[in-house]
């Protein structure tokens, strides 16, 4: 990475020395990508402005190559460092130097004043907390105990005051589960397997179905007061999870979720998409000196639902209540003391969608809005059972504020005045929450259309709400950004380094912004003050400019129902017009193309399934829609695969591009699933590649993640369960319920109707059971039809391993090569060839 003092520049000159830059290497001079360019990737992460604005930190994550540790769902932080730059200009500063043994450093929190800055790191083998001084730039643990990333969530721990902070750490001896569950089963397996090959100890593992868990008897994290100057701590609570840590705008008093139950399935109804532990609400005042407020009689308290009141003296959650449970989550407003009451009910349900989390925010006036759709069947035919901001509040109705409005704004910002601002229908929206206000149009003279609110990213009441938006507006396959000030409503450009430059921060005071992009010409991190150009502080991945990149192009096409669809192509590098190429459509159930290719089609993407791969191996790739209905909703996957696929090929075709006589087509995860359901019915395709794929959603149901077999508890991870009820695969009940539902929709059972040769890619910590590549495989086997299986040990749902990315890819290319490039006897095809 190249760190840079000072790089000042108009923002037009800047974008013309990009662009010169970029036509400075000549196609002659450009290369082919190949994976170990991939590895090679740095990448940006979190960014903090201390709390005056003078100091920025942010975290570079170092490329696979330098770095590499089997840890993936700590997201490439386990090589990440922390930097600090003065927002005045100034050179950065390493804060951690995580290079020199292997760490990572991530999650900058500031305290209240500026003159701490905690963080996590894996220094010493297991996640920490980790404080920097700014006095005497000094870097210490603050904790023993190992902290779980996912009780800490994304906002980090929580300061007090500039000394104190709240943090929890897992219990003695233990690293988090991000950290250890690519490999703990293997550690497992090796520890027990040779006890039972002596013979001298049982290795037996008892689980039990149908028996009340306590899960006060299981191990115990801590929610710490910590100190960070003396390092003295107190253990504050005890629970087997914690979640959302919130603390009060008076910074009196912390709520927070802690586990009090573990989810038995309940087999009259369809598992609901949420994780199974059960979370009910406790209090602690900031002081660390009393011991936690139990908030009683509510129970499956939502995580991300708990909200504190602008003044501090009250919070809301959506939860369930012990006393009178209802297939109905209410609303709830509570007190610091623990007292609760329900303000809504069964009017309203605040259920979130799939994957989402409730969205519950304050006024300015303490008036609570919360999202939900209406339970009356009048307002569902009407409004199509969508979302809609209601005013809740005690004694009284929930009041619809949105209904008239085409579609809610997602999320709500609120003003000082109480009201609040939305970004829906192209447009900025004033939404009022007393009686008889009508929603106010406050950019109906603008004449973009506002795509969304880019800044603040989330609501928040400090200093008064917001004193100005910064809104972003879509032009072709980039946002154009402006700044709309509350006061008097005008509309101003927000000028941007790079055109796919995206506002990582923004601070108010000094109005200094932060931009990020990520190009084909390298990764860049700019800091940008009102009189004067950005000054590019973060220059990296520079090495992009000497590779040649697949151009994409966006073509629109008619799906098999009739439904106006679009797609991109990326073409191969060296593309001539006129000449027909070998075609690998990029296929995942579900996705729907907009104006913008995925991120997998980025030269400058760190991940072992770039699509730039192909490309740059010759190869044209296709990635069309293939929309299905929501997820929740009961429907027939499998009989939808075709529809948006096949005319994008046909469209691929007829505009030169692709040769039919060589068409591929490959999956991921549901992707690989489209796969497997589009070469039993179709052999348009000559070739085919899936990976991690599920081939029979009947054996899928109950089996095991492979990574947490060995675990204490393996049978309360429902995740499998869930996704073929009401998640991504829609079957809407378990087997034993619509066992035909589950066949017919499951590419195995059509496997004896394969003539496309197969290749099937998956490694055996893969949560999408290996056992599904194996059933496919050998049933393919058992006809003699060619196929090829790759096995990698070790490793998950997405490769991660240099040495694995590198084989895969080579098989990949040596697998079409063979069934789609032109022999060598054989000239490219050009347009005008039948």
């Amino acid at each position: 990475m190249r760190v840079l003092r000072q790089c000042r520049c108009v923002l037009w000159f800047g974008g013309m020395l990009f662009t010169l830059l970029a036509f400075a290497q000549t196609s002659a001079q450009q290369r082919p990508m190949t994976p170990d360019d991939v590895l090679r990737l740095e990448e940006l992460g979190d960014v903090a402005f201390s709390p005056d604005g003078t100091w920025l930190a942010y975290v570079v994550r170092r490329a696979k190559t330098v770095t590499y540790h089997k840890w993936d769902f700590l997201w490439g932080n386990d090589r990440a460092d922390i930097w600090l730059v003065p927002s005045g200009g100034g050179a950065p500063k390493n804060l951690t130097n995580g290079a020199s043994d292997g760490s990572g450093f991530w999650l900058p929190v500031w305290s209240p004043e500026g003159s701490r800055l905690a963080m996590l790191s894996t220094r010493g083998g297991n996640v920490r907390l980790w404080v920097w001084e700014k006095s005497s730039e000094s870097l210490k643990p603050l904790t023993e105990r190992g902290v779980d990333t996912w009780d800490l969530g994304d906002k980090g721990p929580v300061w007090v005051s500039d000394h104190q902070l709240f943090c929890p750490v897992l219990p003695e001896g233990e690293r988090p589960l991000s950290m250890t569950i690519e490999m703990g089963a293997g550690e497992k397996a090796m520890r027990e397997w040779p006890k039972a090959w002596k013979g001298d100890e049982t290795t037996v593992s008892v689980l039990e179905s149908g028996v009340p868990v306590d899960v006060s008897k299981r191990p115990q994290s801590q929610l710490l007061w910590i100190d960070a100057a003396t390092g003295a701590q107190r253990v504050i609570a005890g629970s087997a999870s914690f979640r959302d840590l919130r603390l009060s705008p008076d910074r009196h008093s912390l709520a927070f979720l802690a586990q009090s139950e573990q989810r038995l399935p309940d087999p009259k109804k369809i598992l609901p998409p949420r994780e199974g532990k059960l979370f009910a609400v406790s209090v602690v005042s900031t002081s660390g000196e009393a011991g936690a407020t139990h908030v009683e009689g509510v129970r499956e308290v939502f995580q991300g639902s708990l909200t504190w009141s602008p003044d501090g003296s009250r919070f809301a959650v959506v939860a369930s209540l012990i006393k009178s449970p209802q297939p109905t989550p209410r609303v709830l407003i509570c007190t610091p003391a623990g007292v609760c009451e329900a303000v809504s009910g069964e009017e309203i349900d605040p259920t979130p969608a799939v994957y989402d989390q409730p969205k519950v925010v304050w006024s300015a006036k303490q008036d609570l809005l919360v999202l939900a759709r209406s339970t009356k069947p009048s307002d569902k035919t009407e409004k199509e059972d969508r979302p809609d901001w209601w005013l809740v509040s005690a004694g009284a109705a929930p009041r619809n504020v949105t209904a008239g409005l085409k579609s809610a704004p997602i999320p709500l910002l609120p003003r000082g005045d109480g009201s609040f601002l939305g970004a829906a229908d192209g447009d900025l929206w004033q939404i009022d929450a007393t009686p008889a206000a009508s929603p106010r149009n406050l950019s109906d003279k603008f004449e973009p259309k506002i795509a969304s609110i880019v800044w603040p990213k989330e609501p928040t009441l400090e200093k008064g709400g917001p004193s100005r938006l910064i809104v972003g507006v879509q032009k072709d396959q980039v946002q154009d950004f402006y700044t709309f000030d509350a006061s008097s409503g005008k509309i101003s450009p927000f000028a941007k380094p790079l055109p796919d430059a995206v506002l990582a921060e923004f601070d108010v005071p000094k109005e200094t912004a932060v931009f990020t992009a990520a190009t084909r010409d390298g990764t860049f991190l700019w800091l940008s003050r009102p009189g004067s150009g950005p000054t590019r502080v973060v220059e990296t991945n520079t090495f992009l400019r000497g590779i040649a990149e697949g151009k994409a192009r966006k073509i629109e096409y008619r799906g098999l129902d009739g439904q106006d669809l679009k797609a991109w192509v990326v073409l191969p590098v060296g593309y001539r017009e006129g000449t027909k190429y070998p075609l690998v459509t990029w296929v995942y159930a579900g996705s729907v193309v907009g104006e913008k290719p995925t991120r997998l089609a980025n030269l400058n993407e760190a991940i072992s399934l770039n699509l730039q791969l192909l490309a740059a191996h010759g190869y044209a790739v296709l990635l069309p829609s293939m929309p299905l209905s929501a997820e929740g909703v009961t429907s027939d996957p499998y009989m939808e695969l075709t529809k948006g696929v096949l005319p994008a090929v046909d469209k691929a075709v007829e505009l030169g591009i692709a040769d039919p006589r060589r068409l591929g087509v490959m999956g991921q995860s549901y992707g690989g699933f489209s796969t497997y359901g589009l070469v039993t019915q179709t052999t348009r395709f000559q070739a085919a590649v899936a990976l991690a794929g599920l081939s029979d959603l009947a054996s899928l149901y109950a089996q095991f993640d492979a990574r947490q077999r060995y675990d204490t508890f393996p049978q309360e991870e429902l995740f499998y369960m869930f996704l073929a009820e009401s998640g991504q695969e829609r079957l809407g009940n378990p087997p034993w319920k619509d066992f035909g539902r589950y066949i017919r929709n499951s590419p195995i059972f059509y496997v004896d109707r394969v003539q496309t040769p197969l290749m099937i890619i998956q490694g055996d910590m893969d949560y999408v059971a290996m056992q599904q590549g194996e059933q496919f495989f050998m049933s393919l086997y058992r006809q003699n039809k060619r196929a090829q299986f790759l096995r990698y040990w070790g490793e998950g749902h997405v490769l991660e391993g240099p040495a694995n990315i590198r084989d895969m890819w080579q098989r990949i290319y040596a697998w079409f090569d063979e069934l789609l490039k032109p022999k060598a006897e054989e000239p490219p095809r050009k347009e005008r060839e039948p």
